[in-house]
């Protein structure tokens, strides 16, 4: 037996899905804007390195 109550019941029902999914689009966004930050880092880090072990590899040795 159908009521009234019942499709507005589906339509919260539906609000909530879709604000979940929202809420986890967000977080992954999020976790993926922290990983590219970490990763930017991480390049700055071996970019030095390989200088520094390039300057050592030229410099003569006595």
């Amino acid at each position: 037996m159908t009521t009234l109550l019942q499709p507005a019941v589906i339509l919260a029902g539906v609000g909530l899905i879709m604000k979940r999914i929202d809420d986890l689009r967000d977080s992954l966004n999020k976790q993926t804007d922290d990983l590219r930050a970490d990763n930017q880092r991480l390049d700055g880090k071996v970019d030095r390195l390989v200088e520094t072990l390039a300057a050592k590899a030229l410099t003569p040795k006595p």
